[in-house]
């Protein structure tokens, strides 16, 4: 197991949020306030954020609490029209089929807080 699902498995109290805020620091990633996100927008980096989040879904998808982290991030950045049009043109559908896979994997009391983030 790897540290971004070992630290993801051990936060406490159990939040997406502070989920999130463990792969934005695994991924060297600043979206995870508005301040940050300004900075990604600022830098045209949109693109290269998008495509380390998917990435990093789709190696971990057997692990809904880092997907959930990564989902919990797309939900909060796509507010912003740039870089949810950059999620519809790289990933289109593909971060929801990873949560309908991951959710074949784990914990049944986990699904219906993964699924409120679609």
């Amino acid at each position: 197991m790897n540290e971004l699902i070992e630290e993801c498995n051990g936060v406490e109290p159990y939040k997406w949020d502070l989920m999130s805020q463990v792969v934005c620091r695994h991924l060297d990633i600043d979206v995870s306030t508005p301040r940050g996100l300004k900075r990604v927008l600022k830098a045209k980096s949109a693109a290269a954020v998008v495509q380390k989040l998917l990435t990093c879904a789709e190696k971990n998808e057997e692990h809904i609490n880092v997907i959930g982290g990564v989902l919990y991030i797309i939900r909060n950045i796509s507010k912003d029209i740039v870089v949810a049009e950059e999620i519809f043109t790289q990933a289109g559908s593909k971060f929801h089929a990873l949560v309908l896979r991951s959710l074949q994997h784990k914990d049944a009391s986990r699904e219906s807080h993964l699924l409120a983030l679609l």
